[in-house]
C-alpha cells in the first residue's frame, strides 16, 4: 500500500470511528480524538507501521484540522478533555 492510499484509508477509518461515537464534543475535537486513538492502536498492534501511521496522522491533521487548531489559538489551547 502506498502512502497516499494509507492516508486515505486512515481518514476513512477516523470518519468511521466518529460516526460510531456520540457527538459529545465539537466535531473537530471528535476527529482529533479518533485520529489519536486510531494512531495509538495501530502503533501498539503493528509497530512496523509506525512511520506510515505518523505520516498519515500528520497529513490528516494538516488537511482536516490545522485551520481549527489555529482558530483555537494553536496546540497549547487545544485540550483533550
Amino acid at each position: 500500500m502506498d502512502l497516499e492510499m494509507a492516508v486515505e484509508e486512515f481518514a476513512r477509518s477516523v470518519d468511521s470511528l466518529c460516526a460510531a461515537q456520540g457527538a459529545e464534543v465539537a466535531p473537530e475535537m471528535q476527529l482529533l480524538r479518533a485520529s489519536m486513538a486510531l494512531g495509538l492502536y495501530v502503533k501498539k498492534t503493528c509497530p512496523d507501521l509506525r512511520a506510515t501511521i505518523q505520516s498519515c496522522m500528520t497529513a490528516f491533521i494538516n488537511t482536516r484540522l490545522a485551520g481549527w487548531i489555529n482558530q483555537q489559538g494553536g496546540w497549547d489551547q487545544v485540550t483533550m478533555v
